[in-house]
């Protein structure tokens, strides 16, 4: 059928708690990879939902519409204790204790019991707290309230990512604002068709400020061989993208990264 954006918006709103009881949810897992090893250390989960009806509905379409109805506090919950426990069961099944990454949202660190969500999920699964790094984006509005309940998450020992670095013009601002552990800088720093001397140096100088902060740094949206050799020039030691694969379900996950070593 052919939706018009508003009907569509109207279903996505009346059939978010009902997709979420019938378990269309899903979690997709992006691998994050060193770029001297190629070594695999970390992934971020990504939620998804699929529709019998409206078919694959984009986060950027639903996200919205669950932080106006309230629901983003069970979806993010739901999320975190999901993909704790698929990194806990690699880990026992194949002994590699690899990085999360998830993102939150302005409306959860506004919420008063969200740290105690993490900590409950964390002692639930047993996944370590500094395996954990929540990923807010450079756009999110970050009001004082939240920053009190960053640090309070950092203090607790979770890392915290700032997502899409560079986009904005509150990259570095926010670096002095908040307990930000690592950055990870935008597909859009690197996907030019022709990568110019000048965003090279930047590039690399957002690289060597991060380590001059002790931040950690991942380039997001890695597609191509010239752009794994780009970010590796700047001194950027780990990437996620489509170079090494999109978003993949666990199954899928688990075969190509470890199958065999079982």
């Amino acid at each position: 059928m052919n939706w018009t954006p508003s009907q569509r918006k109207e279903v996505i709103t009346s059939e978010l708690i009902g997709g979420l009881m019938r378990r269309e949810f899903s979690v997709r897992y992006q691998p994050q990879i060193n770029t001297h090893s190629e070594a695999l250390i970390g992934v971020e989960a990504l939620c998804r939902w699929t529709h019998p009806i409206l078919g694959v509905i984009s986060p950027a379409q639903f996200i919205p519409i669950a932080e106006q109805a309230g629901l983003i506090p069970f979806i993010g919950e739901w999320i975190l204790d999901a993909a704790c426990k698929q990194l806990m069961l690699w880990k026992h099944r194949h002994g590699v204790q690899l990085a999360l990454g998830i993102n939150v949202s302005a409306y959860q660190l506004r919420d008063a019991q969200f740290l105690s969500v993490i900590q409950r999920t964390l002692e639930s699964t047993g996944f370590p707290a500094d395996y954990l790094h929540l990923e807010l984006t450079e756009g999110a509005h970050v009001h004082d309230d939240m920053v009190e309940q960053l640090r309070a998450i950092r203090i607790a020992g979770v890392g915290i990512s700032m997502d899409d670095f560079g986009t904005g013009y509150s990259s570095l601002s926010l670096l002095s604002r908040l307990p930000v552990t690592t950055v990870k800088i935008a597909r859009e720093m690197i996907n030019g068709k022709d990568v110019s001397e000048r965003a090279e140096i930047i590039f690399a100088a957002i690289v060597s400020l991060a380590g001059q902060l002790n931040i950690n740094v991942i380039a997001e949206g890695v597609e191509t061989s010239k752009q794994l050799e780009f970010v590796k020039n700047g001194g950027c030691s780990v990437v996620q993208g489509y170079y090494f694969n999109p978003p993949l379900s666990a199954g899928e996950f688990e075969r190509a990264y470890f199958m065999g070593r079982a």
